[in-house]
């Protein structure tokens, strides 16, 4: 499943505290997928959530640990993409082909559309110089 051996040795040394443990697996798990799918880490639910974890980890004094373990998974998330990529079990995401006369011709409609009308002449209410 997933290659945390560092992650394992942290949650060894710390103990039996299922908190400490829980917050060290959360942050792994976070940053494999952050690292897999190349999330952004400053927007969104990512920071959210990471943000969450870390106070959770500062208050359980294993700050230090935890974005180590972070960081090991996010490593271990790009990691295993690209194996997974070069194997031929995920094809990275490919962009449509876009015809760009047909682009074009869509942006010069939606701009006719967009044109406010033209008045010939003013309306007989704003040529009175002095109604107030």
């Amino acid at each position: 499943m997933f290659r945390y051996t560092e992650v394992m040795i942290m949650l060894r040394r710390k103990g039996k505290d299922e908190n400490i443990r829980d917050v060290l697996k959360r942050g792994y798990i976070l940053g494999y997928e952050v690292g897999y799918y190349k999330h952004q880490e400053a927007v969104g639910w990512v920071k959210k959530e990471l943000r969450r974890l870390e106070e959770e980890a500062e208050k359980a004094g294993i700050l230090e640990e935890f974005l180590k373990a972070y960081r090991r998974g996010k490593i271990d998330g790009g990691r295993k993409r690209i194996i997974e990529i070069r194997e031929g079990r995920e094809k990275p995401v490919e962009m449509p082909a876009v015809d760009f006369r047909v682009e074009r011709t869509r942006i010069r409609m939606f701009k006719r559309l967009e044109r406010r009308p033209m008045f010939t002449s003013l309306p007989k209410f704003l040529r009175r110089r002095y109604q107030f």
